[in-house]
């Protein structure tokens, strides 16, 4: 099944806005409905600009170029737009598109722009996908699946939960009646009035003093009710990588809050990110004011220079002016309304500068293994490996699906490439007996210091990625704060890795074959097909979705790092 392979020519603004919010939603409906979609930002040269364009643009059937003024400015966008018109005038494209991320067009285009065909997605956005979708199809929907289309972000409704959901009790047989009440003049025996109102006064008190004691028993000895939530944040990706690993990678932050009372009319909610409790005097970030309609609550930020957020632990809303935008929270916690943070060590956090690099992770906090996963890992920091574990996974997995891909289309190449995918599999260090005698390390030697499997199981320091991975993911299920949710999360992503195992295995064997110069079709294939889903994920016909695979894990393990929104205080 051809895919469509589609190249995106995109420069976000500095300051996140809608336009941007409707272009990252289109990126993410594309690949939802099953096309490769490509953007060109993040190269820091010019040179690895122009090796990354002959190397990726000839793979694409179609170029995107997104209607905005950051675009419009870059002198890649130019150069890109030569290069496409000559690709498609040799009919190495299908065609050139114009997106216009908003309602009208606020910067003008430039005159050879005139004549592409042009979507509008600021003008009805679920029928300009669908348009979309079909031409990228050419009138056929069997490629791209419009069910599999990523919904846009829903506000996050507060679970309801009734404690009198018991049904009311059934007798079999008719209730008594009342017992009747004895009076003081039914006695036989005759009592004075005096003690009338003695016992009259005993009786009232003891009443009395049973009431009082039933009420503070209560207050004292009720269960304590957790904190009201009050919605979640999560942290997003741009995905404008950098080859070192430490740009594109949970670089932005959605916070959605529901059922809140607006603040008064001369305030505003402000959110903020906070570090670690055990380095309180780190750098709080601002990350802008909520917008409040209807008792919802919510921001989306990105960092302007795709740094990784998850520096940062805690998030906290405060409700102040809005005469002035603050630059720091106030340090009136009477202004402090909401607050969330993942579950960390009160005194302590782990050594992540990789001066004392270990596998001993027997201390560590929920923050710990996200952080190994997502932003850096002290282990592969003593190989100048910048970055979490879960980039290195995704980077050398695309690496092996490309590799994979161009060995079908350029059988001529095959061989080498087979010795480089079995390079990122192995390692550099364990690839030798799979490969001809003699035969030099193809791979980017930085990139291929660990292998995505384990080849020794004994020595290997550290492990495979996807061992690697798994280190974590199992790490976190025994933390404390872990919720059952999240567990259940890290179990289906264990299941998944499991599969991505097998089929980095069967990629392997296909590659051993190529290495050894018996390139025949078949082989070619295969590799194609495995590499495919592993990377992309099984194709369900059934159902119509792509079943697990490295986006797929990728994807999941960025969701585990969620903040859980409670009033502050409560």
């Amino acid at each position: 099944m051809n895919v469509p392979r589609v190249f995106v020519s995109y420069y976000p603004p500095r300051e996140p806005n809608l336009e941007q919010q409707l272009v990252q939603q289109l990126i993410a409906d594309l690949r939802a409905a099953g096309a490769e979609v490509i953007v060109d930002g993040g190269r820091d040269t010019d040179e690895e600009f122009f090796q990354f364009i002959a190397r990726e643009l000839p793979t694409c059937q179609w170029v995107f170029f997104v209607q905005t003024l950051e675009t419009l400015q870059a002198p890649r966008t130019r150069m890109l737009f030569s290069a496409g018109l000559k690709l498609k005038d040799q009919q190495g494209l299908q065609g050139l598109l114009r997106i216009i991320p908003s309602a009208t067009e606020t910067v003008p285009a430039p005159p050879e722009w005139a004549d592409l065909t042009t979507y509008n997605l600021g003008q009805d956005y679920p029928k300009v996908l669908e348009r979309l979708l079909f031409t990228l199809t050419q009138g056929s929907t069997g490629e791209l699946s419009v069910n599999e289309i990523a919904p846009a972000t829903p506000a996050l409704p507060i679970k309801r939960v009734s404690h009198f959901s018991s049904p009311p009790p059934s007798y079999d047989r008719p209730l008594a009646p009342p017992p009747r009440l004895l009076k003081f003049k039914d006695m036989q025996y005759a009592i004075s009035q005096r003690t009338k109102w003695i016992l009259l006064v005993t009786i009232s008190s003891l009443a009395i003093f049973v009431l009082i004691f039933s009420i503070v028993y209560n207050l004292l000895h009720q269960p304590q009710s957790p904190n009201p939530v009050v919605g979640y944040a999560y942290f997003t990706s741009s995905e404008l990588f950098d080859d070192s690993g430490t740009k594109g990678v949970c670089d932005g932050i959605t916070v959605i809050l529901n059922n809140l009372n607006p603040p008064s009319s001369s305030n505003n909610y402000y959110a903020w990110l906070l570090p670690d409790n055990a380095h309180s005097e780190a750098n709080v970030l601002s990350i802008g004011t909520l917008t409040y309609k209807n008792g919802i609550a919510q921001l989306t930020y990105s960092s302007p220079v795709h740094d990784n957020l998850l520096n940062h632990s805690r998030l906290l809303v405060t409700e102040e002016s809005n005469t002035v935008t603050p630059s720091n929270p106030s340090p009136d916690k009477g202004t402090w309304r909401f607050t969330a943070e993942i579950p960390q060590s009160a005194n302590s956090s782990m050594d992540m500068s990789g001066n004392n690099a270990s596998m001993d992770m027997s201390s560590a906090t929920q923050i710990d293994h996200m952080r190994h996963l997502l932003y850096g890992d002290p282990v592969l920091k003593k190989l100048n490996l910048q970055g979490g574990s879960t980039y290195w996974f995704r980077r050398n997995t695309m690496h092996i699906m490309q590799l994979a891909k161009d060995s079908r289309d350029t059988p001529n190449y095959s061989q080498t490439n087979a010795v480089k995918i079995l390079d990122y599999i192995d390692g550099s260090q364990y690839v030798q007996p799979d490969v001809p005698q003699g035969t030099p390390l193809l791979a980017d030697p930085h990139a291929s210091q660990v292998g995505l499997l384990t080849r020794d199981q004994e020595h290997a320091q550290p492990q495979g990625y996807v061992n690697y991975l798994g280190v974590h993911l199992n790490g976190l299920i025994n933390t404390p704060g872990t919720t059952n949710d999240e567990r259940k999360q890290v179990f289906q992503i264990n299941s998944a890795l499991s599969q991505t195992e097998a089929q980095l295995n069967t990629i392997r064997q296909d590659a051993i074959k190529l290495a050894n110069r018996t390139d025949d079709s078949n082989t070619l294939n295969d590799l194609y097909a495995n590499s495919m889903n592993m990377y992309y994920g099984a194709f369900d016909p059934v159902s119509g979705n792509r079943q697990g695979g490295a986006i797929w894990i990728y994807d999941h393990i960025q969701h585990l790092a969620l903040f859980t929104v409670t009033k502050y205080g409560a």
